[in-house]
């Protein structure tokens, strides 16, 4: 135990953002080989050592783990652990578009579906680049589609969700961290 505190490698303590960036690239290349266990440890790693204020070119980076994390997790299968880590990057970075979109994704997943295509379309007003915002229209498409699949169609009061602007959006939402689901450890 005294060992791990005074140990910079591990001491949740020793912030050091050079060991946050390298095991943050070790989780990105873990996940572009489909190793997303392999990701989920690498990223949760830099969670531990990366400080708070720290920028990932013009991000928090703490946010951007918090966000590849998730990811990682969407694809393991735990989603409520990724609805969490959306949630943390979200209260960190409440303009991080791909937060919004990832929280959207799970949330589509779970059939959540009026709470997904909220953030989708937030994600959508705070993404930046065009390729970006043809992702999530057409994310926005799909879910409009299962949407009216499973519920008919949306009522009036989930259209309007959609007209006001994504700063309202930023002023009143609150990220809702859900406890349970599949435990897992670092």
């Amino acid at each position: 135990m005294v060992r791990d505190l005074v140990d910079p490698e591990r001491c949740v303590c020793g912030k050091n953002k050079d060991a946050a960036l390298d095991a943050k690239q070790k989780g990105n290349l873990c996940f572009s080989s489909a190793d997303f266990s392999g990701a989920l440890a690498f990223y949760s790693q830099a969670l531990i050592v990366a400080p708070f204020d720290a920028r990932d070119k013009d991000k928090n980076l703490v946010s951007v783990l918090y966000v590849n994390r998730a990811v990682a997790l969407y694809k393991l299968g735990f989603k409520i652990e990724c609805l969490r880590d959306c949630n943390r990057a979200l209260q960190i970075s409440p303009g991080y578009a791909k937060a919004w979109y990832w929280r959207g994704k799970i949330n589509a997943s779970s059939e959540n579906y009026e709470d997904a295509m909220a953030d989708l379309h937030v994600a959508n007003l705070m993404e930046t680049s065009s390729g970006g915002k043809r992702q999530i229209e057409g994310e926005m498409k799909l879910l409009q589609v299962q949407f009216t699949r499973t519920s008919g169609s949306l009522t009036q009061h989930d259209e309007n969700i959609f007209k006001i602007s994504g700063r309202e959006i930023l002023e009143f939402h609150q990220p809702t961290v859900h406890r349970g689901g599949k435990s897992w450890s670092h």
